[in-house]
């Protein structure tokens, strides 16, 4: 009974070490976007990051078989891609997020697009709209 009550007692002190720091956000971690996300027109702007790492992904509902991608971001450092795929999972967009401009995306397959944002060590803020063309 005795090795029983200590494996019992180590759990318990091993979950309340490792529990708090897992729920801790890193000095990193943002507030996270400000995202509209309408059929055929999908908007997404960060505050601020100093040095954020992560993915971010949504689902996008597009009627049509392409899109217009409008970048307007400012990373000092680190970077962010964003990648786009169709209704049938082809990527159709791939760019990284420093480039400003509009920029088309290849034709694919209407119904529900995956729009996916990938960072390593970003500094700065990152915008882009993507609207049925």
């Amino acid at each position: 009974m005795r090795a029983v009550h200590r494996c019992v007692v180590g759990a318990v002190l091993l979950i309340a070490v490792v529990l708090p720091s897992a729920c801790e956000k890193s000095s990193t971690a943002p507030t996270g976007p400000s995202v509209t996300n309408n059929p055929d027109d999908f908007s997404y702007q960060t505050p601020h990051y100093n040095g954020h790492t992560g993915v971010e992904s949504y689902t996008w509902s597009n009627s049509g078989d392409s899109a217009s991608v409008h970048q307007a971001s400012s990373l000092s450092s680190g970077y962010a891609t964003l990648t786009i795929k169709d209704g049938i999972g082809t990527q159709v967009y791939l760019a990284t997020l420093s480039t400003t401009g509009t920029f088309p995306t290849a034709k694919g397959n209407r119904g529900a697009w995956n729009i996916r944002v990938d960072y390593a060590q970003a500094t700065g803020t990152v915008g882009f709209r993507v609207q049925k063309r």
